[in-house]
């Protein structure tokens, strides 16, 4: 059977649980239009969530890949059933840096060996008053194992502050036993370090 469309202009609102062909336009292309934004189905589901440490005091980042780790780092804990499709995070810097240094995001993985949340930050749902995931965020913590650097936001000179964003479209995925960090590969000025992760949960069942 073919799929065949309608040159038409469908009345609106249309009413729950009726079919309507697929709209062509006079060209013969099928018409397409996102309903709400990109981000409005998982938010309006509750599983669109953010973690940072501002507010809190700012960090200064331990250099490169140490395990005992300072800065901000998202962590999806073993046996969470679901996985974090990460979609954006955010580093500002707001005191110089005492070397020129790359800063970037670093990611690891421990099948058996969690993330030690030493100093845990709050993690909100994007749906404002939903409830909390399986998601967390730490501005100090130990690493279970060294981690790699997945990609480089930029760089900044000496002497100087900085501020940095990275969309990854939900296109990184952090299993149960995965997580992620900003990194810097030089240490930050004091407290200088206000992070964010956003990301999506996925049930894997």
């Amino acid at each position: 059977m073919e799929a065949e469309g309608r040159v038409y202009k469908p009345s609106a609102p249309l009413a729950d649980n009726s079919s309507h062909p697929l709209r062509l336009g006079p060209n013969g292309g099928t018409i397409v239009q996102e309903a709400h934004g990109d981000k409005f189905l998982a938010t309006i589901e509750q599983v669109a969530y953010s973690g940072s440490n501002i507010g809190a005091v700012g960090k200064v980042t331990t250099v490169a890949l140490a395990t005992t780790y300072t800065g901000l780092v998202l962590s999806n804990p073993i046996g969470s059933g679901k996985v974090l499709a990460v979609d954006h995070v955010e580093a500002a810097f707001s005191v110089v840096f005492p070397a020129a240094c790359h800063v970037g995001l670093m990611t690891g993985f421990h099948a058996t060996t969690d993330v030690v949340h030493t100093n845990p930050m709050t993690v909100l749902n994007s749906y404002t008053g939903g409830p909390v995931g399986v998601g967390k965020t730490d501005d100090e913590a130990t690493l279970p194992t060294t981690p790699a650097v997945y990609n480089i936001f930029g760089a900044v000179l000496a002497s100087a502050a900085g501020s940095f964003e990275h969309s990854y479209g939900s296109g990184l995925i952090l299993p149960p036993g995965g997580f992620a960090a900003i990194y810097t590969s030089t240490i930050s000025g004091a407290a200088a370090l206000m992070g964010s992760f956003k990301w999506e949960e996925i049930s894997l069942a």
